[in-house]
């Protein structure tokens, strides 16, 4: 049987794991990403060169914006504070390039979320907020993890630290509801019921307006079919990245198969397979994280200690 110690672990590695697995591949079509992934005898971690041709070349199993800000929320739910607390972490990550996992510089950060962090603090970002229209991309959705982890078995605590932290750099109406719908099915998940379940019980929790439409009609489909390939405009949306992972995660029977999908589909892909990662791994455990995939993690061991904080936490409230 697999403990709950081991499910919040699971979660949060598996962020890591399916961050670090898909960015060598992050733009890439799907056909390229496969016949990559038989040149080389399965999906696995491996040097490479900086996607966006900026920062050379970078080594196997380094964490990118997905699990940075997957941790530096962790580190904030962990020790507690008020929202400039969590303004200031994520300033630290994105804007200084302070890495909560390892030696090397954070890196692979959005415009939208620069930009939403670009004030020394937070009261100053409340004064002066980014002019630019919102636009309903996945980064708070895919740092979301840690939320449920800390409050599970709360969904009412859960949608509020959700929506809180997704506010913080992402304002659009969906990308908030895409943020909250993921947590709640990840509380759910956590507490025992399957993942089919989960999504049937957040639908009963989330409106069907304030952006909440489009997330519905995506979880509503019980047996989803694979989402079409992304386009260059969409990839980084956050309804078209649950899409992604809501199908990655219904059809498949393990940690490993999952990931596999939702890299090889091509587009965003560390992100999304960081998403499905963090379900997965609660789903089925830390263990059932290949070794192939576990053992070359940059971050790894901060990932198991930031969950077993949280699930110390969780099991004294």
């Amino acid at each position: 049987m697999v403990s709950i110690l081991d499910c919040y672990k699971g979660s949060l590695v598996g962020v890591l794991c399916g961050d670090a697995l898909g960015a060598p591949y992050e733009t890439w079509t799907e056909d390229r990403i496969l016949a990559d992934i038989n040149s080389r005898g399965g999906l696995v971690l491996f040097d490479y060169d900086d996607p966006w041709g900026k920062d050379g070349r970078f080594p196997a199993g380094r964490p990118t914006d997905d699990s940075e800000m997957t941790a530096a929320l962790a580190e904030y739910l962990v020790h507690g504070g008020g929202p400039e607390k969590l303004y200031a972490l994520f300033r630290k990550c994105v804007i200084d390039k302070k890495s909560f996992l390892c030696d090397l510089p954070a890196y692979g950060f959005g415009g939208t979320t620069r930009n939403a962090l670009a004030q020394p603090t937070y009261l100053e970002a409340l004064a002066n907020p980014d002019p630019n229209d919102p636009i309903p991309s996945n980064g708070s959705l895919m740092r979301a993890a840690p939320i449920a982890l800390l409050v599970r078995g709360q969904p009412v605590l859960v949608r509020e630290l959700a929506e809180m932290q997704a506010l913080m750099t992402h304002r659009h109406p969906e990308a908030i509801a895409a943020t909250v719908a993921y947590s709640l099915i990840l509380d759910h998940v956590l507490d025992g019921f399957t993942y089919k379940t989960a999504v049937k019980k957040t639908l009963e929790l989330i409106p069907l307006n304030d952006g909440y439409e489009r997330i519905a009609k995506v979880l509503l489909r019980g047996k989803p079919k694979k989402p079409q390939p992304p386009t260059h405009k969409f990839r980084g949306g956050a309804v078209y990245s649950l899409r992604v992972v809501h199908w990655a995660v219904s059809t498949s029977s393990s940690f490993e198969e999952g990931i596999f999908k939702a890299v090889t589909i091509g587009g965003d892909t560390d992100t999304y397979a960081a998403i499905a990662g963090g379900m997965l791994g609660a789903m089925y455990g830390v263990h059932a994280i290949p070794e192939k995939w576990s053992s070359g993690l940059l971050g790894r061991a901060r990932m198991c200690e930031l969950a077993a904080k949280l699930c110390e936490l969780n099991v004294r409230r």
